[in-house]
């Protein structure tokens, strides 16, 4: 006898079929590459009316810059020496005579350069490596005042005036140097025209540095504290002659949209719509990207190398941070770091028992140090330098107002309330598909050199134990 299967009726539509009827809610595009953006947001953006930005500037005496540049592996040329203040005004007959007898030299971690009150006059140029630069104090204590990196140089003055060192160089990692002896430097340089020239150069330089603002920059002449009849002085301050301009860069791209697609899929979300959005934002990651990067008018591109600190150990810490205040202390606004250089800074001060307070800035929460708050972007690039991860960490202070930095853009140029975007409708092609053109105006402009400092080789993997 066989026992007989009954099935249950369905007492309820199904799923599967169920779901024919319903409408799914749809997300729009997420973007995981899209970040806050924080560096656009707080910098002043100041409106250029015609497409090119002159920053004029109290005239210098001489420029302190030096370039070595990575693209022509690190070449010494006339350039490069005339941009050290002690060599300007010199022939390049004579530069490149100079630059044929400099020796490479490499050094190793510990490897003692020169010697505080020492009679070698050598010149040296720092191509990379880092080293540390220290004197002897009343008291008798050896105390590092400043560590060089590539790019640097020291011993100019003494390579023209034969005075003793004012301080003792050690190597503080591997590295290469080069260098150039006083004998073969007095060799080149026996016409008494030139000699006077450097010799007036040197001086200039040691005026600058006697100067309490450590400013090589004309001024008005000024009489001060004076008693009885004195005569006033009369002068006036004289301007940059060629001026900084720059202009406006661009960011362009077209986007096409078939119309059957606007026309019957356009509901919940408009499709153009959509596909400007996610277009403008990529266009906005590359405008943070090239202000940060950019090789000719990016901020770690024209940032003064007067301006620029390593780090002493390779770990962010609290030293150089106060380090890097001093530079740029008249009214620092933010420093601007990668996120993993926010994290090795935390360790380093967690490591210390000073853990960095934090503040509540734009409806998120920054660490601070001194008052200034870290502000993350992952624009700041990682590299690797001897197997280690290693990045570069800035200060700045913003503002035209201040003398500090700030971003250009086309003020009449909207879209959606987006300053200095265009969108530019092309047409309709013969396959049906409408094209858009879009293009974002934008720069960046450091109006004096000392408005950003620069912490160069943050070594981002020490972990403390």
């Amino acid at each position: 006898m066989s026992e007989t299967q009954t099935v249950k009726a369905r007492q309820s539509v199904a799923i599967d079929v169920a779901k024919n009827l319903s409408v799914t809610t749809n997300t729009s595009p997420q973007m995981p590459s899209k970040t806050p953006r924080w560096l656009l947001r707080l910098l002043p953006i100041v409106n250029v009316e015609s497409g090119i930005y002159r920053v004029n500037r109290v005239g210098m005496l001489s420029d302190l810059e030096i370039i070595l540049s990575e693209q022509d592996n690190q070449k010494i040329t006339p350039d490069v020496l005339h941009a050290i203040p002690v060599f300007s005004g010199v022939s390049h007959e004579f530069l490149e005579k100079m630059i044929g007898k400099m020796i490479r030299k490499k050094v190793k971690a510990g490897d003692l350069i020169t010697k505080q009150g020492s009679a070698d006059c050598r010149f040296y140029i720092v191509l990379n490596g880092r080293f540390d630069v220290s004197i002897v104090n009343n008291q008798g204590r050896s105390v590092v005042i400043r560590t060089i990196t590539s790019g640097d140089h020291f011993g100019s003055l003494s390579l023209i005036e034969g005075t003793p060192r004012q301080s003792t160089v050690y190597a503080a990692q591997d590295g290469e140097l080069i260098e150039l002896d006083k004998k073969t430097f007095d060799e080149i340089f026996k016409d008494p025209h030139i000699r006077e020239q450097l010799q007036k150069n040197a001086q200039t330089v040691r005026d600058a540095y006697a100067n309490a603002k450590q400013r090589d920059e004309s001024q008005a002449p000024l009489l001060a504290g004076y008693v009885g009849e004195q005569i006033i002085p009369s002068g006036y301050v004289n301007y940059e002659k060629n001026p900084k301009e720059i202009h406006l860069s661009v960011i362009q791209t077209t986007i096409g949209v078939h119309t059957r697609i606007t026309d019957i899929y356009n509901v919940p979300y408009d499709q153009l719509e959509q596909q400007l959005h996610v277009t403008l934002e990529n266009i906005h990651e590359c405008e943070e990207f090239e202000i940060i990067n950019n090789p000719s008018f990016g901020l770690l591109s024209n940032i003064s190398s007067q301006m620029k600190i390593s780090t002493r150990q390779g770990p962010p810490t609290p030293d150089d941070f106060d380090e890097l205040i001093s530079l740029v202390w008249k009214e620092p606004s933010f420093f601007l770091a990668h996120p993993k250089a926010i994290a090795a800074f935390g360790r380093e001060c967690t490591s210390r028992g000073v853990p960095p307070p934090t503040v509540e800035m734009m409806g998120s929460r920054f660490i601070t140090w001194r008052g200034v708050p870290l502000i993350p972007s992952d624009k700041l690039q990682v590299r690797y330098v001897d197997g280690q991860p290693t990045t570069d960490i800035l200060l700045m202070r913003t503002g035209e107002a201040v003398q500090g930095v700030v971003s250009l853009s086309k003020k009449e140029m909207r879209h959606e309330g987006i300053r200095g975007i265009s969108v530019k409708f092309m047409g309709v092609n013969e396959y049906s598909i409408a094209n858009y053109m879009l293009t974002k105006y934008f720069s960046v402009a450091i109006l004096v050199p000392d408005a950003v400092g620069l912490l160069t080789n943050v070594k981002l993997s020490h972990y403390e134990n």
